[in-house]
């Protein structure tokens, strides 16, 4: 559950470190998307390969560890190297607050709903 939950946030970090460096080249706004598309690959393929045997109770604390973690990595890189993904917000504000909890909301509706569709996917029946 770890694992998942680890490889999710590898996974999504890679992407967002691939869009920032895509981003920064010339004519890079048109690409720039590319890491992130390859990111969701991934993260899909994993979710079909490690969700046929987690709970549902097991899904829904790997999605809120995964969002957490991303999360962190956004703020904290926004604040500190990349100010393009916190641009005009500051760390201790209520805009900031709302920003955080509309990630981690979306963030977990994403991977609940990923995994819980790869989960069915995974145990629904087929014609032999």
């Amino acid at each position: 559950m770890y694992k998942i939950a680890g490889c999710f946030s590898l996974i999504e970090t890679l992407g967002l470190f691939g869009f920032i460096v895509v981003s920064k080249f010339q004519g890079g706004s048109l690409f720039g998307f590319v890491p992130l598309l390859i990111a969701f690959v991934v993260a899909v393929y994993v979710a079909f390969s490690k969700a046929k045997g987690i709970s549902i109770k097991e899904i829904i604390l790997v999605s809120f560890m995964a969002s957490s973690i991303i999360v962190s990595v956004v703020q904290f890189l926004g604040f500190t190297f990349y100010p393009g993904l916190a641009k005009d917000i500051e760390f201790f504000s209520s805009e900031n607050a709302i920003r955080i909890v509309l990630m981690l909301v979306i963030g977990m509706l994403g991977h609940v709903l990923l995994m819980a569709v790869a989960r069915i996917g995974r145990t629904w029946p087929t014609r032999a």
